[in-house]
């Protein structure tokens, strides 16, 4: 007779235990068995976010001040996420210039710019609450293009209307030379299915 497996469950253990556990292991049962189980069902996870995520999201928005609230500095939405995306990768990116809600509005220089991101969603319409991140300028290109990056796999594209400001250039001057706009976000999958989780807002 068959033992009744519902009577069973898996054992709740810490992850240190479980770790302890694995490297008692033979090393090839660990590539043999465990990891192609792991690198599986990672896979499906990635499919199902990328699946929901192209249903439930509307538009994406970053708002560049810090300020999930604030409408006197630049904020930008991007339209739904790219259907044509690889969905077996950890991270979404949307190119091309978003649909800039105030043009007339610089961008001051700075070395970090707080943003907080939020997403539509395309029932209700309605953006979740925002995550902040903070992004550094990685380098300026000699195009003029900078790339601002933030830990956790967030990159920012901003393309100039000119190039680099020479050194002398005064403040005032340079901000009214110098309005960047996004071309290119990449947001980490991570970071999406959180916005999702955390519930709607009345947005702004």
């Amino acid at each position: 007779m068959r033992p009744d497996c519902s009577q069973f469950s898996v054992p709740s253990l810490p992850t240190e235990i479980w770790l302890q556990i694995i490297s008692h292991l033979d090393l090839v049962d660990v590539w043999l068995h465990l990891r192609p189980c792991c690198l599986l069902f990672h896979a499906i996870s990635i499919e199902i976010a990328h699946r929901h995520i192209q249903q439930r999201v509307n538009n994406l928005c970053s708002v560049h001040s810090g300020n999930q609230l604030s409408l006197t500095t630049p904020h930008f939405h991007w339209d739904e996420p790219p259907a044509n995306h690889p969905t077996h990768m950890n991270i979404i990116t949307w190119t091309g210039l978003p649909q800039d809600q105030h043009p007339d509005i610089f961008l001051v220089p700075a070395e970090e710019i707080p943003t907080c991101f939020s997403v539509y969603l395309a029932e209700e319409m309605s953006w979740t609450y925002t995550l902040r991140v903070t992004f550094r300028r990685a380098y300026i290109a000699d195009d003029g293009v900078e790339k601002w990056i933030a830990d956790g796999g967030w990159v920012m594209y901003y393309g100039r209307m000119q190039g680099p400001m020479p050194e002398d250039m005064s403040l005032e001057r340079a901000l009214k030379a110098r309005r960047v706009c996004p071309t290119t976000v990449t947001v980490p999958l991570a970071g999406l299915v959180r916005m999702l989780l955390l519930g709607p807002d009345q947005g702004y």
